[in-house]
């Protein structure tokens, strides 16, 4: 609403137009429904036949580099990670699985150990309890048991 991404496209465009190569201008973005909307403004602003710089959001860029240096861990999927602690606070007696609300209660203790496990590799979680650690420690064997790695990683 405020013009950041069209701001943006301009800026691509004067760049390009003084003739910076699109191979040397990387455009990052949070999201894919903010990139599309800001590749759809550099196509507009930027006529064919120019090439068009390379627009990525941060965690395909950052997977692009992990690929380029060799890394052949395969990058967890959300819905992954919420399986894998879901496994890790079952193996550690912190959850159990009953029917009714129990199921309710298990993603919200996934939630939570998820969300404990990301500030503490953030460094921003401040001192972890000792059950806070054994998840984290849990969390991260198991992910290295299976070749998984995580954005926070």
């Amino acid at each position: 609403g405020s013009g950041k991404s069209t701001t943006l496209a301009l800026r691509v465009k004067s760049l390009l137009d003084a003739g910076m190569p699109a191979s040397r201008v990387l455009v990052l973005t949070f999201s894919t429904k903010s990139r599309a909307d800001l590749l759809s403004k550099i196509e507009r602003a930027v006529p064919p036949p120019a090439e068009l710089p390379a627009v990525n959001t941060y965690h395909a860029r950052a997977l692009a580099c992990l690929r380029q240096a060799g890394c052949t861990s395969t990058v967890m999927e959300p819905r992954v990670a919420r399986k894998e602690m879901k496994a890790v606070l079952l193996d550690l007696g912190l959850l159990n699985e009953s029917p009714g609300d129990g199921r309710q209660q298990s993603r919200s203790a996934v939630r939570a150990a998820l969300a404990v496990v990301a500030k503490a590799k953030a460094g921003s979680g401040g001192a972890l309890s000792a059950e806070e650690r054994d998840i984290l420690r849990a969390y991260n064997c198991a992910l290295a048991a299976k070749g998984l790695i995580d954005f926070d990683d």
